[in-house]
């Protein structure tokens, strides 16, 4: 991007600090990733960006019902 800042690609999840899953899919437009596990602390990877300043805007978890 122009203003120095980068896109992440795709992404991983590690659930506390165990089990690691992914690559998922990220980027710009809404992407949603469905994956099942149990547990309460979650850790987002970066793992392919397009280089520069990476971060996220927004993540949303949802439990299902």
């Amino acid at each position: 991007m122009s203003d120095g800042s980068s896109v992440v690609e795709t992404f991983t999840v590690t659930v506390d600090g165990g089990e690691t899953y992914g690559p998922f899919d990220a980027g710009t437009a809404i992407v949603l990733n469905e994956v099942e596990f149990t547990g309460q602390v979650l850790q987002f990877d970066a793992e392919r960006t397009s280089g520069g300043n990476t971060g996220a805007a927004e993540i949303e978890v949802y439990e299902a019902s």
